[in-house]
């Protein structure tokens, strides 16, 4: 990673948990929002702090960890460790991707008239494309980063660790 802090691969024991299928939406991160008055996300003020009802099946972004961990409580759940989301992608077969031993091929790019910065370049979940694991696990690649519990030190600062993968898909390529 760029904290260039990887760990050695390693064996852990895990009690059993429980894991969404999906990322949290953005209609999802809302309802904690008006349920709160929780701060909304930056972004969502290109449209004056409205909601964006067109990203309302994409996964929230912009969220810090401490976002993501005042919803997850506010929802009755919890951040995953780190340990915990790994092994809720891998599944039990331990292939070579967590979606198989098949490389699925390049990533499609959303075809997008104008492109912006600021805008998350995501689709709706659960619409495939973004990583399906073998354990049914959705969007953990090429979505948004997922925040997770585990925090590390690196160069006398703490770090919230994410997990997962993200394109950036905006690419200064528009009009």
């Amino acid at each position: 990673t760029w904290l260039g802090d990887d760990l050695p691969k390693r064996e852990v024991a895990l009690a059993t948990f429980w894991i969404d299928r999906h990322p949290v939406t953005s209609a999802q991160y809302l309802a904690f929002v008006e349920a709160t008055g929780y701060p909304r996300p930056s972004w969502w003020n290109r449209w004056g702090g409205v909601f964006p009802a067109e990203y309302a099946d994409h996964p929230v972004v912009g969220v810090s960890g401490q976002d993501a961990a005042a919803y997850a409580k506010w929802s009755g759940n919890r951040l995953p460790t780190a340990e915990e989301w790994e092994a809720a992608i891998a599944g039990r077969g331990r292939s070579v991707f967590a979606w198989g031993d098949q490389w699925p091929g390049p990533v499609k790019m959303l075809p997008q008239g104008r492109v912006y910065w600021e805008l998350p370049g995501t689709r709706p979940v659960g619409t495939g494309g973004c990583g399906r694991s073998t354990t049914g696990l959705e969007d953990f690649a090429g979505q948004a980063l997922q925040w997770v519990s585990n925090v590390r030190p690196h160069h006398g600062v703490q770090f919230q660790l994410m997990k997962g993968g993200v394109l950036l898909l905006n690419a200064a390529r528009g009009q």
